[in-house]
């Protein structure tokens, strides 16, 4: 384990090319430390936020650390329960920090995708009252961070390859660069389909809306005078026809009397009775 360990550690000069390398390309400069010393080197390089493993949960001093440096923490939360996630928060808010993300995360690599348990983000946001996120293990591109964001994941955290081949204990689950790509574009699409929580008539919907909304025509030509009655009105989609009354109204003009000739296919309206 420690040679594995040694064989990912990054080195400290490194830092400052990938930082200049990410402003270069519009990217955000993230990177997860481990101990006090690191965190002070990404302080050099003038990181923004912090991205915590979820080996850190319970280690609340260096959390408290971290969080002294004010700047956004996203926490991944795997193998931990609702009870570390809230000293971990309350340890990070004991600085006066409280810009925070949780990250449901399932500690397996890979993941299999009936422990990915997507249901918690939501739970996240709304017991711990952050922004919520996922931090997905599983070798399936698009499936889990899909269903995050269509649950209300605003962060996604995926590891990509480019070479599942490639020595390592990450590389093995990893997606590729390419199917990151494509599940970028399928989150940003997913975004247009959720749209909002308001259920009104849409401007797309418009056109159909006058074409094929239901209302009360005249099934036969109609005299005036006539009383109005199954035999003579009817519930038609509107077509190109005027707009008529709407189907709720079917009980009060059944009875009435026509104050018009109406022709047949013509629509009723309140003038009408």
């Amino acid at each position: 384990i420690n040679q594995i360990i040694q064989e990912m550690e990054l080195p400290y000069e490194w830092l400052p090319i990938l930082k200049r390398r990410c402003d270069e390309r519009g990217i955000i400069f993230l990177c997860t430390p481990f101990d006090e010393t690191a965190v002070d080197e990404l302080e050099k390089v003038g990181i923004v936020a912090y991205k915590m493993a979820s080996y850190s949960v319970n280690n609340l001093p260096f959390l408290k650390y971290v969080a002294s440096k004010s700047k956004p923490i996203i926490l991944s939360t795997g193998a931990a329960d609702e009870k570390d996630i809230h000293k971990a928060l309350a340890a990070i808010k004991s600085t006066g920090n409280e810009q925070i993300a949780l990250l449901q995360c399932t500690a397996k690599y890979p993941a299999p995708l009936e422990t990915v348990n997507l249901q918690v983000i939501p739970l996240l946001h709304d017991k711990f009252g952050v922004v919520a996120g996922l931090s997905d293990h599983s070798r399936e591109p698009s499936l889990a961070p899909l269903g995050a964001v269509a649950l209300g994941a605003k962060i996604v955290e995926k590891h990509f390859t480019t070479d599942n081949n490639l020595p390592g204990p990450d590389h093995g689950f990893a997606i590729l660069d390419t199917e990151l790509v494509q599940l970028v574009k399928d989150i940003r699409n997913l975004e247009k389909c959720l749209g909002s929580e308001e259920k009104k008539v849409l401007e797309a919907e418009k056109e159909l809306y006058e074409f094929a909304r239901s209302r009360i025509h005249a099934s036969r030509d109609i005299q005036a005078g006539e009383i109005f009655s199954r035999e003579n009105i009817a519930i038609l989609r509107s077509g190109i026809r005027k707009r008529g009354l709407e189907p709720e109204y079917w009980e009060k003009v059944l009875g009435k009397t026509s104050h018009r000739n109406i022709p047949v296919g013509e629509p009723i309206t309140m003038e009408d009775l």
